[in-house]
């Protein structure tokens, strides 16, 4: 199918945002041009658009929005189609990749002003500065998008930590740095 025009807009998700498993994310679009309309099909896809999953079909014609939960598949190439169903031709909104993972309460991606990483992505090795003014003792752990621990840095007394590459795939990571009281960052790091 050849799309020359935009016909259908997908408003949420547009992609580049992190979802996790089990949450409620309210999908919206809108229709740019109408047409003999019938209704609207959602999918999902988890790999990028290769294959797609109905989550619902023949949604009516006046609404522009679904309540979706999250699939419990973690994955770096999450997709939502919207597809305006019409008599003739039908026409698509498709978002950008989106991340899914299975680690709840993550912030994006250091919306703190106690810690700084750079460069984010890494290549060989990036470093992390945080406030540590009295030296406590902390950890940082490093998961995967399937919640998977890949590491722990232990005994961190100073401000200033260099996280070398080491064994770690390219993709998407999960910092979380804490002391022995609280979480003090948590966070997105990107590996090329």
């Amino acid at each position: 199918m050849l799309q020359l025009k935009a016909h259908v807009d997908l408003i949420n998700p547009s992609g580049g945002e992190t979802y996790y498993s089990g949450e409620t994310v309210n999908v919206e679009w809108q229709e740019v041009i109408s047409h003999s309309t019938l209704n609207w099909d959602l999918l999902f896809s988890g790999d990028g658009g290769s294959t797609w999953d109905t989550l619902q079909v023949d949604i009516p014609l006046e609404i522009h929005s679904y309540q979706w939960v999250v699939p419990t598949t973690p994955t770096i190439q999450g997709q939502i189609k919207i597809v305006q169903d019409n008599v003739d031709t039908d026409y698509e909104g498709i978002s950008q990749n989106f991340i899914i993972s299975s680690i709840s309460g993550i912030i994006e991606p250091f919306k703190s002003n106690i810690i700084s990483v750079y460069p984010n992505p890494l290549t060989d090795f990036t470093t992390l500065e945080f406030e540590n003014l009295t030296r406590e003792s902390h950890t940082l752990t490093l998961y995967d998008t399937q919640g998977q621990l890949v590491r722990t840095i232990s005994n961190i007394t100073s401000d200033k930590l260099i996280i070398r590459r080491k064994n770690l795939t390219s993709g998407l990571y999960i910092l979380q740095l804490r002391n022995d009281k609280e979480v003090r960052a948590n966070g997105k790091l990107a590996i090329n």
